[in-house]
């Protein structure tokens, strides 16, 4: 189970009925919450999270402690940042964009005094950020076209059968 985009609806003529297609709109940047709900949540990942939120609250109230933070450094942070890391790599893939979970991590960790704003804005005007955040939008919209396939295809060539796909 995933969030899946919303399809572009067309007109059929004057009739007013609407059909979905295939075709993902670009006038329609995001999804409303209702219709991401309506698509299904990954209750698989949320209930590992769940499990591990648990479970670090269990270490964080039994006195667990790691030898390597002895010089002031706190567990409850640590643990904190591994359960953000965790829910970053079992949500993102589930269908859920990237920068908004990247934003939503940044404020819990100031909101809990791990990073400082400053700190943030700064990672966030880093130029190799920029450039990735600038490069995602153009290969989706360049994929959408499907140049590249046809790219790939005139260089490397028809198949002919499954030993030439495994050289390819």
């Amino acid at each position: 189970q995933s969030f899946q985009p919303r399809a572009m609806a067309h007109g059929s003529g004057g009739s007013g009925g609407v059909r979905a297609s295939r075709h993902v709109s670009f006038l329609v940047p995001f999804v409303g919450i209702r219709e991401q709900l309506r698509g299904g949540l990954p209750w698989i990942s949320i209930g590992i999270l769940t499990l591990l939120a648990g479970l670090s609250l269990v270490l964080l109230f039994t006195g667990w402690t790691v030898a390597c933070l002895n010089d002031g450094g706190s567990t409850g942070k640590m643990l904190l940042v591994a359960n953000l890391l965790c829910a970053f790599i079992l949500l993102v893939p589930q269908g859920l964009p990237a920068e908004m979970m990247l934003l939503f991590i940044g404020a819990i960790c100031c909101f809990f005094g791990i990073l400082q704003p400053k700190e943030l804005f700064a990672g966030c005007a880093s130029d190799a950020v920029v450039t990735l955040a600038l490069l995602f939008p153009i290969m989706r919209a360049m994929g959408d076209t499907g140049v590249p396939e046809r790219f790939i295809g005139c260089v490397l060539g028809m198949a002919n059968g499954p030993r030439s796909l495994i050289f390819r």
